[in-house]
């Protein structure tokens, strides 16, 4: 068994990803999508242990769908972001 991210600390980061996201509308669509994919990226590398697939995959999944305004999560496509043949979407 591996380790696995607090529920809390999870919360507390997506929260705070919104608020930064609603922050950078006035800057733009490319501006929210540089900021979540360095954001996700630096994420990934930090909390992607073994074991903690299920935590990072879920934390992936409300960043890209969830939180982001509508549209987003259709750039997010285009950019590969949002890719189904990634280790985490499998």
């Amino acid at each position: 068994m591996g380790r696995t991210t607090e529920g809390k600390r999870i919360t507390k980061k997506l929260k705070l990803l919104g608020e930064r996201v609603r922050a950078l509308r006035v800057k733009g669509g490319k501006a929210m999508m540089t900021y979540v994919h360095q954001h996700l990226q630096g994420h990934i590398r930090y909390y992607g242990v073994s074991g903690n697939l299920t935590s990072v995959r879920t934390y992936y999944y409300f960043a890209t769908e969830r939180i982001p305004p509508n549209g987003f999560s259709f750039a997010c496509g285009q950019l590969g972001l949002r890719n189904t043949e990634s280790p985490l979407m499998q």
